[in-house]
């Protein structure tokens, strides 16, 4: 016999997704804001080649404007990662806030078919 699962489960599974994707969020901001800390030793943060970065607005964009935001600044960071060495800038931070992203979007991709998908229980 196939059972639906309650709205009250649904809901449940739901949240719990909802808060693993807000935790991630948590982690690659935290990331990004260390990598930002280091250029701003450089370049003052209203300056061209800070901005440039792309950080400036990306606490408050949309999930995937957030991911392709990350995505640029890893990028535009390891074309410019000899000008932020001096301040401890490495190639593996970069990697790291990298990976960290794409774990934000798996979590967001895990909780959009999630919530989309609403399978019968055995």
């Amino acid at each position: 016999m196939w059972v639906l699962p309650s709205d009250e489960q649904l809901d449940y599974d739901k949240q719990v997704l909802t808060e693993k994707v807000q935790a991630q969020r948590l982690l690659v901001e935290g990331k990004m804001a260390e990598v930002m800390s280091k250029v701003g030793i450089v370049h003052k943060d209203t300056s061209a080649a800070h901005k440039a970065f792309g950080s400036a607005g990306l606490y408050n964009d949309s999930e995937g404007d957030f991911y392709l935001g990350i995505n640029h600044l890893v990028d535009y960071a390891r074309l410019h990662l000899g000008e932020h060495k001096e301040q401890g800038l490495t190639a593996d931070e970069l990697t790291a806030l990298d990976t960290e992203n794409e774990n934000y979007l798996t979590a967001i991709k895990t909780q959009r078919r999630a919530v989309s998908a609403r399978l019968p229980r055995v």
